[in-house]
């Protein structure tokens, strides 16, 4: 049986208090000294939930296509007439150099290697419209001309 840390009786249940800045653990009659301690009730633990993964249903299918939006897509004739000019690694590299930037700064603004710039630039490697369009937004040059 525990002793009352102020006046040593043994009990059974001893409370502990705050008394003068201290705390002790005391009998019923010796709590009125001090101020009762909130006693910290268990942590519950909870067991994680399974986590179901998200299964649309066939009408929800249905909305969430009906609601997509679509970009109208170019005919690929359209893309066809279009042809990068022949001038193209002088016009990529002076608008590069008059922004004061490396091959490797406008490599990491296009999101692509070093070396495929390096090759456009000195015309070993003629580039696809849609890379020559990159270009194009990210240079403020026109690289694209329509042959119809």
């Amino acid at each position: 049986m525990p002793d009352c840390e102020m006046c040593g009786k043994k009990t059974q249940n001893l409370i502990r208090v705050r008394i003068e800045g201290a705390v002790m653990s005391v009998c019923d009659s010796c709590q009125h000294f001090g101020t009762p301690l909130e006693t910290k009730k268990p942590a519950i633990i909870r067991q994680p939930q399974e986590v179901k993964p998200f299964v649309p249903t066939k009408r929800e299918v249905q909305q969430i296509v009906k609601h997509t939006p679509t970009r109208p897509r170019k005919k690929e004739a359209d893309i066809e007439n279009l042809y990068v000019v022949e001038e193209f690694p002088r016009l990529i590299k002076e608008a590069r150099e008059k922004m004061s930037w490396t091959q490797e700064d406008l490599a990491k603004r296009l999101m692509e290697r070093k070396n495929v710039l390096s090759n456009i630039e000195r015309g070993a490697f003629v580039p696809d419209i849609k890379f020559a369009r990159k270009l194009e937004k990210i240079l403020g040059i026109s690289l694209i001309e329509d042959s119809s």
